[in-house]
Protein backbone atom coordinates (compact mmCIF):
# COMPACT_ATOMS: atom_id res chain seq x y z
CA UNK A 1 0.00 0.00 0.00
CA UNK A 2 1.32 3.58 -0.97
CA UNK A 3 0.87 6.71 1.66
CA UNK A 4 2.37 9.74 1.69
CA UNK A 5 3.33 11.52 4.97
CA UNK A 6 3.40 14.93 4.65
CA UNK A 7 3.86 18.33 6.54
CA UNK A 8 4.18 22.07 5.54
CA UNK A 9 5.03 25.91 6.89
CA UNK A 10 3.61 28.93 6.25
CA UNK A 11 3.59 32.10 6.87
CA UNK A 12 1.13 31.94 9.72
CA UNK A 13 -1.81 30.62 10.50
CA UNK A 14 -4.35 31.30 8.13
CA UNK A 15 -4.77 30.96 4.54
CA UNK A 16 -7.71 33.15 3.85
CA UNK A 17 -5.93 36.24 5.66
CA UNK A 18 -3.23 35.89 2.61
CA UNK A 19 -0.84 33.40 4.50
CA UNK A 20 0.90 30.96 2.07
CA UNK A 21 3.41 27.71 2.29
CA UNK A 22 7.09 28.39 2.05
CA UNK A 23 7.93 24.70 2.82
CA UNK A 24 6.43 21.57 1.29
CA UNK A 25 7.43 18.13 2.18
CA UNK A 26 6.35 14.58 1.17
CA UNK A 27 7.97 11.08 1.99
CA UNK A 28 6.53 7.74 0.22
CA UNK A 29 6.01 4.83 2.10
CA UNK A 30 5.55 1.61 0.69
CA UNK A 31 3.86 -0.83 2.67
CA UNK A 32 4.40 1.51 5.99
CA UNK A 33 8.14 1.53 5.16
CA UNK A 34 10.04 4.80 3.25
CA UNK A 35 10.93 3.97 -0.42
CA UNK A 36 13.64 6.61 -0.60
CA UNK A 37 11.03 8.84 -2.78
CA UNK A 38 10.32 12.06 -1.69
CA UNK A 39 8.96 15.57 -2.78
CA UNK A 40 10.38 19.17 -1.09
CA UNK A 41 10.56 22.46 -1.52
CA UNK A 42 11.12 25.81 -0.11
CA UNK A 43 8.38 28.31 -1.95
CA UNK A 44 8.62 32.24 -2.57
CA UNK A 45 5.74 32.96 -0.80
CA UNK A 46 5.01 36.48 -2.04
CA UNK A 47 4.25 38.34 0.56
CA UNK A 48 6.54 39.17 3.96
CA UNK A 49 7.03 36.43 6.74
CA UNK A 50 6.16 37.40 9.98
CA UNK A 51 8.16 37.66 13.02
CA UNK A 52 6.44 34.91 14.74
CA UNK A 53 6.34 32.61 11.32
CA UNK A 54 10.00 33.21 11.11
CA UNK A 55 10.89 31.90 14.60
CA UNK A 56 8.95 28.54 14.05
CA UNK A 57 10.79 27.75 10.51
CA UNK A 58 13.40 30.38 10.83
CA UNK A 59 13.07 30.50 6.76
CA UNK A 60 13.56 34.07 5.68
CA UNK A 61 12.76 35.84 3.03
CA UNK A 62 15.61 36.62 1.49
CA UNK A 63 16.50 32.33 1.41
CA UNK A 64 13.15 32.11 0.05
CA UNK A 65 13.07 34.60 -2.75
CA UNK A 66 15.01 32.50 -5.13
CA UNK A 67 12.67 29.47 -4.46
CA UNK A 68 10.10 28.40 -7.14
CA UNK A 69 6.59 29.58 -6.43
CA UNK A 70 3.97 27.20 -5.31
CA UNK A 71 2.21 27.25 -8.82
CA UNK A 72 5.39 26.50 -10.34
CA UNK A 73 5.81 22.76 -8.32
CA UNK A 74 1.59 21.88 -8.01
CA UNK A 75 1.93 19.78 -10.93
CA UNK A 76 4.91 17.81 -9.73
CA UNK A 77 3.57 18.00 -6.06
CA UNK A 78 -0.14 16.64 -7.01
CA UNK A 79 1.37 14.05 -9.33
CA UNK A 80 4.11 13.05 -6.50
CA UNK A 81 1.03 12.64 -3.87
CA UNK A 82 -1.85 10.86 -6.56
CA UNK A 83 -4.31 9.29 -5.14
CA UNK A 84 -2.27 7.91 -2.13
CA UNK A 85 -3.98 8.48 1.32
CA UNK A 86 -1.58 11.77 2.90
CA UNK A 87 -0.69 11.29 6.87
CA UNK A 88 -0.32 14.40 8.56
CA UNK A 89 0.53 15.04 12.11
CA UNK A 90 -2.36 18.13 12.36
CA UNK A 91 -3.43 17.60 8.96
CA UNK A 92 -6.50 19.97 9.17
CA UNK A 93 -4.20 22.39 9.09
CA UNK A 94 -1.55 21.57 6.41
CA UNK A 95 -4.66 20.51 4.53
CA UNK A 96 -6.04 24.02 4.73
CA UNK A 97 -3.18 25.44 3.58
CA UNK A 98 -2.56 23.39 0.46
CA UNK A 99 -6.03 23.07 -1.01
CA UNK A 100 -6.19 27.22 -0.78
CA UNK A 101 -2.54 27.27 -2.40
CA UNK A 102 -3.91 24.59 -5.06
CA UNK A 103 -7.13 26.93 -5.39
CA UNK A 104 -4.79 29.89 -6.29
CA UNK A 105 -3.43 28.55 -9.18
CA UNK A 106 -6.45 27.26 -10.35
CA UNK A 107 -5.76 23.55 -9.48
CA UNK A 108 -8.46 20.90 -8.01
CA UNK A 109 -8.42 20.59 -4.54
CA UNK A 110 -6.67 17.07 -2.75
CA UNK A 111 -9.42 14.57 -2.73
CA UNK A 112 -7.62 11.76 -1.34
CA UNK A 113 -7.98 9.88 1.97
CA UNK A 114 -6.50 12.18 4.87
CA UNK A 115 -5.28 11.28 7.98
CA UNK A 116 -4.02 12.72 10.77
CA UNK A 117 -1.46 11.21 13.39
CA UNK A 118 -2.95 12.38 16.24
CA UNK A 119 -6.85 10.85 15.20
CA UNK A 120 -4.91 8.00 14.36
CA UNK A 121 -2.81 7.29 17.47
CA UNK A 122 -6.37 7.25 19.25
CA UNK A 123 -7.38 4.33 18.19
CA UNK A 124 -4.53 2.55 19.19
CA UNK A 125 -3.71 4.20 23.04
CA UNK A 126 -6.20 6.66 25.32
CA UNK A 127 -3.25 8.45 26.18
CA UNK A 128 -1.95 10.40 22.97
CA UNK A 129 0.75 12.74 23.91
CA UNK A 130 0.92 15.62 21.56
CA UNK A 131 4.35 18.50 21.72
CA UNK A 132 4.66 21.31 20.75
CA UNK A 133 8.32 22.45 19.37
CA UNK A 134 10.21 25.17 20.56
CA UNK A 135 6.83 26.16 22.67
CA UNK A 136 8.24 28.62 24.47
CA UNK A 137 10.06 30.43 21.49
CA UNK A 138 6.33 30.28 19.42
CA UNK A 139 4.25 33.27 19.07
CA UNK A 140 1.21 32.19 22.14
CA UNK A 141 -1.77 32.49 19.78
CA UNK A 142 -0.42 30.09 17.47
CA UNK A 143 0.88 28.34 19.98
CA UNK A 144 -2.80 28.32 21.64
CA UNK A 145 -4.28 27.14 17.75
CA UNK A 146 -1.59 24.39 17.64
CA UNK A 147 -2.71 23.60 21.14
CA UNK A 148 -6.44 22.88 20.44
CA UNK A 149 -5.76 21.62 17.18
CA UNK A 150 -4.26 18.90 19.03
CA UNK A 151 -6.82 18.28 21.58
CA UNK A 152 -9.51 18.43 18.89
CA UNK A 153 -7.87 15.43 17.35
CA UNK A 154 -7.54 13.67 19.97
CA UNK A 155 -4.57 14.39 22.26
CA UNK A 156 -4.98 13.96 26.04
CA UNK A 157 -1.27 14.51 27.11
CA UNK A 158 -0.38 18.17 25.50
CA UNK A 159 3.58 18.72 26.35
CA UNK A 160 5.13 22.22 26.42
CA UNK A 161 8.53 22.22 26.08
CA UNK A 162 11.69 24.83 26.64
CA UNK A 163 13.56 22.72 23.94
CA UNK A 164 16.56 25.29 23.94
CA UNK A 165 16.36 26.15 27.77
CA UNK A 166 15.99 29.89 27.28
CA UNK A 167 12.75 30.15 29.18
CA UNK A 168 13.05 31.64 32.97
CA UNK A 169 11.02 29.91 35.18
CA UNK A 170 8.78 33.00 35.55
CA UNK A 171 8.65 33.08 31.46
CA UNK A 172 7.05 29.13 31.24
CA UNK A 173 4.95 29.66 34.20
CA UNK A 174 3.45 32.91 32.45
CA UNK A 175 3.38 31.07 29.37
CA UNK A 176 1.41 27.39 30.98
CA UNK A 177 -1.19 30.30 32.63
CA UNK A 178 -1.61 31.89 28.97
CA UNK A 179 -2.28 28.56 27.35
CA UNK A 180 -4.43 27.80 30.72
CA UNK A 181 -6.54 30.94 30.04
CA UNK A 182 -7.00 31.10 25.93
CA UNK A 183 -6.59 27.53 24.70
CA UNK A 184 -10.24 26.17 24.65
CA UNK A 185 -10.18 22.04 25.13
Amino acid sequence: MREIVHDTDPTGLDPAAGHRLVEIACIELMNGVPSGNLFHRYLTPERDIPEEAYAVHKLSLDFLSTKSLFADAADELMAFIGESPIIAHNAEFDCKFLNAELERCGKSKVSCKIIDTVTLARKFTDNVEWSAMDATRSDRDYLCQAVETAIKAGATTVNIPDTVGYATPDDYGALIKYLRENAKG
